[in-house]
């Protein structure tokens, strides 16, 4: 027999006996949690979940908020996240509450505070229901009263087109 063959027969013999290592999902872990992929996207990191491109800017927790010279005190606290937002479609998109949300390391999930976000974003208008044009991005802020502090989740973005998410850890 020539080696090339004896070699080439050796090799499909130790890939096809190697053993296929599967992980379970953790039984503890909630049923709607996704693990988001590895290495973790952090701030800085552009993320897609078409048809957005989104950006993770900066993450704050704050136990009270000023807003229009109205103070607000969080149950908790409240995560600050900042990112950037941009349309890559043709068509404008309309933005919902449900397309984010705040995940914690242990699979509870947050839902943003959109009575804030009217006082916060677009100037009285808020971030929420608004239409993102194509090609523009918006820089905006979501609020989440919660216990999960920077570094210990991930933001969740639902994209309007796909059942595709992506993730972003709230790393500052």
């Amino acid at each position: 027999m020539k080696p090339r063959f004896v070699i080439g027969l050796l090799f499909l013999l130790l890939t096809a006996c190697q053993q296929n290592v599967t992980s379970l999902p953790n039984a503890s872990m909630k049923e709607n949690y996704v693990k988001p992929d590895n290495p973790d996207p952090i701030s800085g990191d552009y993320v897609q979940a078409r048809p957005f491109s989104i950006v993770l800017t900066d993450v704050q927790q704050k136990k009270q908020l000023t807003l229009n010279g109205i103070s607000h005190q969080a149950k908790t606290a409240y995560l600050c996240v900042s990112i950037g937002i941009t349309n890559q479609s043709s068509q404008p998109v309309q933005i919902t509450p449900e397309m984010f949300r705040l995940i914690d390391d242990q699979g509870n999930t947050y839902d943003p505070d959109v009575k804030l976000d009217l006082l916060l974003n677009n100037m009285g208008e808020g971030f929420f229901h608004q239409k993102i044009d194509p090609m523009k991005r918006q820089n905006v802020m979501l609020l989440f009263d919660t216990t999960v502090g920077a570094g210990q989740g991930y933001l969740e973005i639902s994209s309007p087109q796909s059942m595709k998410k992506a993730h972003i850890r709230v790393l500052k």
